[in-house]
């Protein structure tokens, strides 16, 4: 009782930082549910499923106030689906200590994208110019750049969403702001749409494999899901410098505990 009570506290925090940061929450239920005693690779699988989980409460209030961007999330979404389902076939291959590793590396490489991101403008043409996406960031107008170069950074996010139970959002949220050019809060809004289906497919192909422990997803669900509705409230709150840097901070803490965990495995 008392380790489901720790998960499901644990998952409350979890869905207010992954709703607040568009991030889905898997990049920092991982080492939660790795701490409370679960094995690397079942905690990916528990955390794709709270990903979904989160996603449907930060998904249904980034719709409603017109933040996310469909349009751009449904280019990115067959990317990321194929990257997520050939690494979810791969994950349950992979020793814990090398798991852990990279994903140390991985929030490392986090951190550092997404504190450049937060500098990067957004590009800002003329209100009515074709190509505009509006609605997103309180209604100011933007162009997405370089699209041709988000597919491939997609196809990687989508690797790390099956590897890593992260749902992709902690790489698209950055890869959007710095690469496309988004503002820091329609592409953290933009990134929680299109989280569900990519967690699903990946959390379907690790539940074939019998590394998702339902038990565990259920406790981890109590705290997610209306953390994920305190989150995105409360990102509309907070301004794209202090996303970021708040953001880039807690990723670079998370990845000295990660990698501090895989060495004693190791």
């Amino acid at each position: 009782m008392e380790h489901a009570l720790v998960t499901a506290l644990g998952s409350l925090v979890v869905g207010v930082v992954g709703g607040a940061f568009g991030v889905g929450g898997g990049i920092f239920l991982v080492p939660l549910l790795v701490w409370t005693g679960l094995r690397p690779v079942e905690a990916v699988g528990v955390s794709l499923f709270c990903v979904i989980g989160t996603s449907v409460g930060a998904s249904s209030v980034a719709l409603k106030n017109g933040e996310a961007n469909l349009g751009l999330s449904l280019l990115l979404e067959p990317f990321l689906l194929v990257g997520a389902v050939g690494a979810g076939l791969v994950a349950p291959y992979i020793g814990d200590a090398a798991l852990l590793y990279a994903f140390a590396a991985l929030l490392v490489l986090v951190a550092a994208t997404t504190a450049l991101g937060g500098r990067a403008a957004a590009s800002v043409p003329p209100t009515g110019e074709p190509g505009v996406f509006d609605g997103a960031s309180g209604g100011t107008p933007y162009r997405p750049q370089r699209l041709g170069a988000v597919p491939p950074a997609m196809l990687a996010a989508g690797v790390a969403s099956g590897l890593f139970g992260i749902g992709g959002g902690a790489l698209v949220v950055p890869l959007l702001s710095q690469v496309a050019r988004l503002p820091m809060r329609a592409a953290t809004a933009t990134s929680t749409v299109s989280l569900m289906v990519t967690a699903g497919a990946a959390g379907a192909v690790h539940l074939a494999h019998g590394t998702v422990p339902l038990t565990s997803v259920a406790w981890a669900l109590v705290g997610v899901i209306p953390g994920g509705f305190v989150g995105a409230r409360l990102q509309s709150r907070l301004s794209d410098r202090v996303l970021s840097a708040v953001f880039a901070l807690l990723a670079l803490v998370v990845a000295v505990s990660v990698a501090l965990r895989a060495r004693g495995l190791s």
